[in-house]
């Protein structure tokens, strides 16, 4: 189980470093955020308040959050259901 939540922090940060890689302060930001686990609840907020995406950002707000419970669909949720089923 945590080599599933180290491949979903992965992803995660990955996603982060590619949003933010020109601005090197909101990404040790977002970086901070990703370790902590607070992504998923911090791009909902986002989503939520009508948040619009920066000027180096390569992605919207919302493209985002669907991309980041996908990450945490495939890397964390569905190898545990199959090693449950076994």
């Amino acid at each position: 189980m945590l080599w599933m939540v180290v491949e979903s922090m992965a992803l995660q940060l990955f996603l982060v470093v590619a949003q933010n890689l020109k601005k090197p302060r909101v990404l040790a930001k977002e970086m901070l955020i990703v370790l902590t686990g607070l992504k998923p609840a911090i791009d909902c907020f986002r989503v939520c308040s009508g948040q619009e995406m920066e000027d180096h950002h390569a992605i919207e707000v919302s493209t985002e959050l669907a991309i980041t419970k996908f990450s945490e669909m495939v890397a964390e949720s569905i190898p545990g259901c199959s090693r449950r089923m076994t």
